[in-house]
């Protein structure tokens, strides 16, 4: 079912595509925290548009919503995984601006 949906058509056509190279200027590898997985980021910051979402909501659907990492071929089943925090979306909100 998930393949025959949008979490399908999302992970094959448009995962793929996200301009996930435009945000490594930010990051520096062994600074700071491990970054989550752009793709994913970007896709919940997306996705939180076209549903018209806010941060929490996003966060929530991310986290509880088996579509979104699907979506965003999240395959780990863990909270570290699932969970994006409503901080990290608000920065990456602003370096996509």
């Amino acid at each position: 079912m998930l393949d025959e949906s949008w979490p399908g058509f999302f992970q094959e056509e448009i995962l793929p595509v996200l301009p996930v190279e435009k945000l490594a200027p930010y990051f520096k590898e062994g600074v700071g925290r491990p970054t989550k997985d752009w793709s994913a980021i970007l896709g919940v910051l997306l996705l939180q548009h076209v549903f018209d979402l806010t941060v929490d909501k996003g966060v929530t659907q991310f986290s509880y919503n088996i579509q979104w990492p699907y979506a965003f071929n999240v395959t780990e089943e863990t909270d570290a995984a699932k969970y994006i925090c409503a901080k990290t979306l608000w920065r990456m909100r602003q370096l996509t601006m």
